[in-house]
């Protein structure tokens, strides 16, 4: 029996009333409905309401799950990254996978991309290295992150998907030691920003070519 590859759920972008992007292909939405193009994304009385590129209300659910064709991406704008550091700026990315926006506190949404384990970890490696590193290097993030990331799920007893909270401790006369996981996080695994690892989607991948 061959074992799929883990679906890695990366928390893109949280508390925000609006998001807007656009589908690079044509991706399955709820009920069969099919988009590509422009679209932005609201909170409306608990649920989240897709619009198209005209405004249009497309489809309204506590939250929407939009599957990505074969060689589909989509893009997000305006995404926050270094957030609470001095560097802390927004950019548009584009990611690969599904996507999906949950309707999150006070009419706020939260973005999550759905991806596979190994481009995850492309894009780790991509968005906190620079391509440009000795290969040894690089390599050498490579086991780093993928041992972090498989420890993180490891502890939640899964390997893919979110769940609930986890936390080791270790309690002494003279001590108590904590290590917290992903406690931040209750609708996703990691977040795409330092606090658990950079994830910048495809934007930042780089192939290299003889």
């Amino acid at each position: 029996m061959i074992d799929r590859e883990p679906t890695i759920r990366v928390g893109i972008i949280e508390n925000q009333p609006e998001i807007r992007g656009s589908f690079e292909g044509q991706y399955e939405l709820p009920s069969m409905i099919r988009l590509t193009g422009a679209f932005h994304v609201r909170c409306e009385n608990g649920r989240v309401v897709l619009y198209d590129h005209e405004g249009t209300e497309v489809v309204r659910r506590p939250e929407i799950l939009c599957k990505a064709p074969t060689g589909g991406t989509f893009t997000l704008r305006d995404v926050t990254i270094g957030l609470q550091f001095h560097w802390e700026r927004k950019e548009d990315q584009t990611f690969e996978g599904n996507v999906r926006f949950v309707a999150g506190k006070n009419g706020t949404t939260v973005t999550i991309n759905e991806i596979g384990l190994e481009r995850y970890l492309a894009s780790v490696i991509s968005s906190e290295m620079n391509p440009s590193a000795l290969g040894e290097f690089l390599k050498a993030h490579a086991i780093t992150s993928r041992s972090w990331l498989v420890a993180m799920l490891g502890r939640q007893g899964k390997r893919s998907g979110a769940g609930p909270s986890s936390q080791s401790a270790h309690e002494d006369k003279s001590e108590i030691i904590r290590w917290y996981g992903r406690e931040d996080h209750e609708l996703f695994d990691v977040c795409a920003d330092d606090h658990c690892q950079r994830y910048q989607g495809v934007t930042k991948v780089v192939t290299k070519t003889a």
